[in-house]
């Protein structure tokens, strides 16, 4: 595909298939709370909304700056996270009912994720993962 403004045109290829499940997302808004997030976050399909009205912890569970606007569906950091509603609810395997954007995020800032999983044995004890993300940089 190509596309051009003015005089600059720019050229990528994608392809465009059905996901196979297993698929586990992580939803940016489900961060931690206190170190830990709901296992209802990692069981797949995950639908969303596990999260709504808890709080996290700065410097334990993310970093980032006060943001003041849009504090919705976590309530009570502190700084504020900002995030708005979107109703990109499609996951290519199926639709979450709760969907939310997080934005103004800048350099320093980080957020963090602690997915369980389950092995295979039904007697084995379930494993976490834990993820930290950060913002891209510009090159």
């Amino acid at each position: 595909m190509d596309l051009t403004v003015i005089d600059r045109t720019v050229s990528w290829t994608f392809g465009v298939a059905n996901m196979r499940t297993p698929t586990f997302f992580i939803e940016a808004e489900d961060f931690d709370n206190n170190g830990a997030a709901p296992s209802i976050a990692s069981a797949m399909p995950y639908r969303g909304g596990a999260l709504a009205g808890q709080s996290a912890s700065n410097n334990k569970d993310y970093t980032r700056g006060n943001e003041g606007a849009s504090p919705l569906y976590r309530i009570g950091e502190d700084p504020q996270v900002p995030m708005d509603r979107t109703g990109d609810r499609d996951r290519g395997v199926g639709e979450i009912n709760v969907n939310y954007k997080m934005g103004w995020i800048g350099d320093n800032q980080w957020y963090q994720y602690t997915p369980t999983s389950r092995r295979a044995s039904t007697t084995s004890m379930p494993r976490s993962r834990t993820v930290t993300a950060r913002p891209a940089r510009p090159a």
